[in-house]
């Protein structure tokens, strides 16, 4: 099954990052059952359509 490899492929980024002390930051969250998914595989930053849309883009102000 292509989302158990993908489960597998993530505990050990998961784990590379732990021993790295680094976050992992998953990207692309589009359904409740994705972020639940990644919750409980301890995840504990993401972003996607499902957290929020994107937004304009950002215009750093500058100096005068």
């Amino acid at each position: 099954n292509k989302n158990i490899i993908k489960q597998e492929l993530l505990r050990a980024i998961l784990s590379l990052s732990r021993s790295m002390k680094s976050n992992v930051v998953a990207e692309g969250i589009e359904t409740r059952e994705e972020l639940d998914m990644l919750l409980s595989l301890g995840v504990s930053f993401g972003q996607g359509f499902l957290i929020a849309r994107p937004s304009p883009e950002f215009v750093v102000p500058q100096k005068p």
